[in-house]
């Protein structure tokens, strides 16, 4: 389960840096950019507290770079929705383990679900402080390890 996990992360940070690469909208570029980095931030902090050195990251998975190929072929918008369905279990998978242990849900658990369905919805105008907002216990608190500690 815990190299299921960093594999997750690793490809999340993957395709939302190939969404970014191939978004039109700079504004959006931008906000896919910044959920990378948080990914790849989410991954290096799970391997540090699992002793995997960085340098032995693995990287995307055969899935990641065919869900790449498919946004190439088809538009990235399947590839969001791909990511959409990562992020909704994520989110729900956290919310299951904090009631379980008694642990209050906060309401940001979904916060990457919230940023994509903006972006389907046609939201472009997604402004650096809408992002800021979204991702400030990112940031301020560091990145999640495993299910109890990931505040998405």
């Amino acid at each position: 389960m815990r190299n299921k996990n960093l594999q997750t992360e690793i490809d999340a940070a993957y395709l939302y840096q190939r969404l970014s690469e191939n978004e039109a909208d700079e504004a959006v570029a931008n906000v896919f950019r910044e959920m990378s980095v948080i990914e790849r931030g989410h991954a290096e902090a799970f391997a540090v507290k699992n002793n995997i050195t960085l340098s032995g990251l693995p990287g995307p998975s055969l899935r990641a770079k065919i869900l790449d190929r498919i946004g190439k072929t088809f538009g990235y918008e399947h590839v969001i929705g791909a990511l959409m369905d990562t992020e909704k279990s994520l989110a729900n998978a956290l919310v299951t383990g904090k009631r379980q242990h008694n642990i209050a849900v906060s309401g940001s658990e979904a916060n990457h679900v919230k940023i994509l369905r903006s972006i389907l919805d046609n939201n472009t105008a997604v402004s650096g402080n809408t992002f800021a907002r979204f991702e400030s216990r990112h940031r301020s608190v560091g990145v999640a390890r495993d299910p109890l500690d990931r505040d998405r």
